[in-house]
C-alpha cells in the first residue's frame, strides 16, 4: 500500500518520524542498508529490560535464591521452566513432554538431599494439577513448584 504513495520527494511512501529509537545497531543496520533508512534519523536506545541489569544481575545470585526459599548450603538447585507441553493443553496437538520431564528428573533427584528442583510453569500455564499429582506420586519433599517471579 505505500507503493501507492511513493514519490520522488517520498521515497519511502509515508511520513518518516523525526526519530526511530531502536533496541540495537542489528535493526538500524538493517534498515539503513535494506531499506535506505536515512541513519540521522536512526538512534540505538537499547532495549528498556535491560536498563538495570546490574540490580537484575545481583537478583539472580544463587545465594539470594537459596535465601529467599531457605535452601540449605550445598544444594544445588535445578530449576526446570516448563513450555506449556502438557497433556491438559491441547493447541497443536495433545503433548506431554513437560509431564515426561518432570517424570525422568523426579525418578533421578526426588528425595536427593544434594538437588532442589524448582519447576517453574510458563506465564499462561494456570493448570498445574497434573504437575503436583506426579511429583505426589513420588512423594518428593524436594521438589517445588514456583509461579511468578523467581528473584
Amino acid at each position: 500500500i505505500h507503493s501507492v504513495f511513493r514519490t520522488t520527494d517520498n521515497p519511502f511512501g509515508m511520513p518518516l518520524p523525526d526519530l526511530l529509537m531502536l533496541f540495537g545497531s542489528y535493526f538500524k543496520n538493517k534498515l539503513m542498508v535494506q531499506s535506505g533508512y536515512p541513519n540521522e534519523k536512526l538512534i540505538v536506545f537499547g532495549n528498556p529490560v535491560y536498563f538495570n541489569i546490574d540490580d537484575i544481575i545481583k537478583n539472580m545470585k544463587t545465594e539470594n535464591l537459596k535465601k529467599k526459599y531457605d535452601i540449605q548450603e550445598g544444594k544445588k538447585i535445578i530449576l526446570f521452566t516448563t513450555a506449556q507441553f502438557q497433556k491438559y493443553y491441547s493447541f497443536g496437538g495433545q503433548r506431554d513432554y513437560d509431564e515426561q520431564i518432570l517424570t525422568a528428573l523426579l525418578k533421578e533427584f526426588a528425595n536427593n538431599e544434594n538437588y532442589y528442583i524448582i519447576l517453574k510453569p510458563h506465564p499462561l500455564e494456570k493448570y498445574l494439577k497434573s504437575y503436583e499429582n506426579i511429583i505426589k506420586d513420588f512423594n518428593s519433599k524436594n521438589f517445588e513448584i514456583r509461579q511468578g517471579n523467581l528473584f
